[in-house]
């Protein structure tokens, strides 16, 4: 595993999508509403830093 990928892997967000691509081949309609829920915050947070990065002078 390279450096970068393992720095990557360490953060909450790629570690989210980890458990995603684990869970999402046999998941339950429940494990899914709660995944999709769980990666809509993550998106959330996300664009929150995008806005507030442009809004920088």
């Amino acid at each position: 595993m390279s450096n970068q990928f393992a720095t990557l892997a360490a953060t909450p967000d790629t570690a989210l999508l980890a458990h995603a691509d684990d869970l999402l081949p046999d998941a339950t309609k429940t494990q899914l509403r709660f995944l999709a829920e769980r990666l809509t915050e993550a998106l959330r947070d996300i664009l929150r830093v995008v806005e507030s990065r442009n809004r920088k002078p």
